[in-house]
C-alpha cells in the first residue's frame, strides 16, 4: 500500500516539459507510480490536488546552511518556499577540512560565531569527519556538500594563507581536495575577492584544482572578484569589500573578475563551472535606463555565458532572484562604524556610543563626513565613492519618527534639507543622517537595491542557463527580526521568500519565462549541474521530494521588521517522502539527509 497519493494533481515534472494531469504515489522514500488514466491504488493518506501544482523539490544552489547546521537545521526558511536540498559550502567557504588548528581560530571560528552559539569546538578535521558529524544532526532539509578553497588552503597553509603556495603546497592542496571528492563532496567552490585565502590563490594553483575537479568528473562554482562596488586600497589592506588591484580596475574590476573565472575554467574544458551572482559586467553610472542595463546583460551574458557554452563549455551562473538580494535591518549608527575598525585614527570611535558623542561636535562631523567619502569605506554593499546614489538605495524600516518609514534617505533628505542635486548627495544627505542619528539612535534601514541585482532580475533570471539562490543559511520561522546575524545585523526577508518571488516575479507575473521552464530552473537543472542522481524531477524510482502549490495564490511580502514571514500558496513539501510542510504547516519532520556524491547517503 501507498503511504501517501497525491491525486488529480498537474503534474510539472521538472524537465521543462508541458505540465499534465496525473496522480503520483509515494512509498517509502521514493516516487512509487505516477498514474495518468485508470484505477487509483490504496494509499494511508489520499491528497486530493485537483487544481494545484505538483513539482520536484527546489534545489538551492548557492546556500550557506552548512555554516548553520550547528545553530538551526531546521531548515524552516527553505522548506515553506519548497526548497527541499541545499548545495552548501559556497564562496570558497566550507567548515572542513580543518587540519590546521591555527586556521581553526584565526578564520573559520571568529568568521562564523553568530551561527555557533552553542557550539565551541571543532570536532572534525577531514572532511569526511565533518559529513559523519553533520549527518547525526536532525535536519529539516537535504545537504549537498561543496568543499570551499579557503578551507583547503588554511588546513595546508593556516594563517600564512596571504601568499602564493609553493609547489609541495598546491601538491597539498590537490590531496585534501582528493580526500574531500573521495568523502562525498560534489565539488568545489572558490571566492578570489580580498580578505580570504582564495584572494591570494595565483592561475598555477587554481589551474592545477580545476584540473583535478575535471578528471573526477565534478563541479566548481566561483564568487568571481569584484562584483560589487569597490574602491582602492592604498595601504596594502585586504578585507571583503576593498579594492585590491590596478587602480583603474575599479571601474572595471566586475569584468575582469568574470573574465578571470573564464580563463580559469577554460584549462578544464570537460570541468562543469558556475558563476555565482552573476550580474552586469560592465560598471556604469547610476541611474542609468532599463534600455542600457538590458543591453550591458545581454552582452555579459553573450561574452561569458552563450559564447563559452557555444564551444562546448558546460557553464552555468545563478542569481538571487530579486532587486533586494540581501538586504535587512540594519541598525545605521552602527552600518557606519564597520569600516571604522580598519583606520587607526577612528578606531576609538569604532562603537555606537563613541560615534553618536563625537557627532555632537561639528568639526567632526565634517570630518567623518570627508572620511565617508573618501573611498576607503562600504555602507552595506556600496561605496559612496563609486556610487554618488548610494543614498537612495538604502529604506528607513524602524524609526521614532513614523513619517520617514517607507522613504530613502535620498527622498528624506529632499523633503528636510532640499537643494541642486549635488548639494543633496554629496553634502546634505550625509547631514541629514548624522541629524537622524543623533535624535534617534534606534533608527533602522534596510538596502533595497543592490546593484548587483538591481534592473537586472528579469534578464538574468529568464536565461535558460541561470538558477535562482538564496545565499542563505538555515533558519527557523521566529519573532526574532535580528535572527541568525547577530545585534544590529537582521537576517533577510529574501532567506524565506527567494524561490516564489522568483515564481512570481519572473513567471507568473512577470510573464518572462514559461511555468515548466521556471521549475526546471529550480529543480532538474542544478541538479545537473552538480550530477545529483534521483532528485530533481518527478520520475518513477525518484526521491520523493516534492513540493504541492497552488501557482495562482504564490505570494510574498516583503517586511524587514518580520523578515520570517513565510510566503503563500505551499500547501505541501515532502523531504525523503515524508511531510515537512503539510497545508501550509511546519511538521518538523526532520527527514533531510547529507548526501554523498561518491558513497551512500548518509
Amino acid at each position: 500500500m501507498l503511504d501517501y497519493l497525491i491525486k488529480n494533481a498537474t503534474v510539472v515534472d521538472g524537465t521543462g516539459k508541458a505540465a499534465y494531469t496525473a496522480s503520483v504515489g509515494v512509498e517509502d522514500d521514493r516516487i512509487a507510480t505516477i498514474i495518468t488514466e485508470g484505477e487509483l491504488p490504496e494509499a494511508k493518506k489520499i491528497i486530493d490536488a485537483k487544481g494545484s501544482l505538483l513539482t520536484p523539490g527546489f534545489i538551492d544552489i548557492h546556500s550557506h546552511a552548512d555554516c548553520t547546521l550547528l545553530h538551526d537545521a531546521t531548515g524552516d526558511n527553505m522548506i515553506v518556499q519548497g526548497v527541499t536540498t541545499h548545495v552548501s559550502g559556497n564562496c570558497g567557504v566550507s567548515v572542513a577540512p580543518a587540519h590546521n588548528a591555527e586556521y581553526v581560530e584565526g578564520f573559520i571560528k571568529p568568521r562564523w560565531p553568530k551561527y555557533w552559539p552553542n557550539h565551541k569546538e571543532i570536532s572534525w578535521k577531514t572532511f569526511d569527519e565533518w559529513l559523519e558529524f553533520a549527518g547525526k544532526i536532525p535536519q529539516g532539509t537535504n545537504y549537498v556538500p561543496v568543499v570551499g578553497l579557503n578551507e583547503l588552503r588554511g588546513s595546508v597553509m593556516g594563517m600564512d594563507y596571504s601568499r602564493v603556495a609553493t609547489e609541495e603546497e598546491r601538491a597539498k592542496l590537490v590531496e585534501l581536495l582528493d580526500e574531500a571528492l573521495d568523502a562525498g563532496a560534489f565539488g568545489m567552490t572558490i571566492s578570489m575577492d580580498p580578505g580570504v585565502p582564495g584572494h591570494f590563490a595565483d592561475r598555477a594553483e587554481i589551474e592545477q584544482l580545476f584540473k583535478r575537479l575535471e578528471e573526477r568528473d565534478s563541479y566548481v562554482s566561483s564568487h568571481t572578484r569584484h562584483h560589487q562596488s569597490q574602491w582602492p586600497s592604498e595601504d596594502g589592506r585586504h578585507f571583503y569589500g576593498v579594492f585590491v588591484g590596478e587602480k583603474s580596475d575599479v571601474n572595471c574590476g566586475r569584468y575582469h573578475g568574470l573574465l578571470e573565472f573564464m580563463e580559469q575554467f577554460k584549462c578544464a574544458p570537460k570541468l562543469t563551472a558556475c558563476y555565482s551572482h552573476l550580474t552586469n559586467a560592465f560598471v556604469a553610472p547610476m541611474p542609468h535606463s532599463q534600455a542600457m542595463e538590458d543591453a550591458m546583460l545581454e552582452d555579459t551574458l553573450r561574452i561569458f555565458v552563450d559564447e563559452p557554452a557555444a564551444e562546448g563549455y558546460p557553464v552555468y551562473f545563478n542569481i538571487i532572484p530579486h532587486e533586494h538580494s540581501v538586504g535587512a535591518i540594519q541598525n545605521v549608527a552602527e552600518n557606519l562604524t564597520r569600516s571604522m575598525v580598519y583606520e587607526a585614527k577612528y578606531q576609538d570611535f569604532a562603537n555606537v556610543e563613541a560615534l553618536l558623542e563625537k557627532l555632537k561636535d561639528s568639526a567632526f562631523r565634517e570630518e567623518f563626513k570627508k572620511f565617508l567619502k573618501s573611498g576607503r569605506v562600504k555602507i552595506g554593499m556600496l561605496s559612496p565613492a563609486v556610487d554618488a546614489y548610494w543614498c537612495d538605495c538604502f529604506t528607513f524600516v524602524e524609526a521614532k519618527d513614523k513619517t520617514v518609514l517607507g522613504k530613502t534617505l535620498l527622498e528624506v533628505t529632499k523633503e528636510r534639507k532640499p537643494g541642486y542635486y549635488d548639494q543633496v548627495l554629496y553634502e546634505n544627505c550625509y547631514d541629514v543622517m548624522f541629524e537622524m542619528i543623533l535624535d534617534d539612535s534606534g533608527l533602522a534601514w534596510a538596502m533595497t537595491r543592490d546593484k548587483r541585482e538591481y534592473q537586472a532580475v528579469r534578464k538574468l533570471a529568464s536565461h535558460p542557463r541561470c538558477m535562482p539562490m538564496t545565499d542563505s543559511g538555515s533558519f527557523a520561522i521566529t519573532e526574532d527580526k535580528w535572527i541568525g546575524n547577530g545585534i544590529n545585523n537582521g537576517t533577510y526577508p529574501l532567506a524565506f521568500t527567494a524561490f516564489v518571488r522568483y515564481l512570481v516575479d519572473v513567471s507568473r507575473d512577470g510573464g518572462c519565462i514559461s511555468m515548466e521552464e521556471a521549475i526546471r530552473k529550480v529543480t532538474s537543472l542544478p541538479a545537473e549541474v552538480v550530477k545529483l542522481k534521483d532528485r530533481g524531477r518527478i520520475e518513477k524510482g525518484m526521491y520523493a521530494d516534492l513540493v504541492l502549490l497552488d501557482w495562482e495564490k504564490l505570494g510574498y511580502t516583503i517586511d524587514f521588521n518580520k523578515p520570517t514571514l513565510p510566503p503563500d500558496g505551499i500547501r505541501y513539501v515532502w523531504v525523503n517522502g515524508i511531510p515537512a510542510l503539510e497545508e501550509g504547516v511546519l511538521t518538523h519532520a526532520l527527514t533531510g539527509r547529507v548526501l554523498r556524491k561518491t558513497l551512500s547517503e548518509a
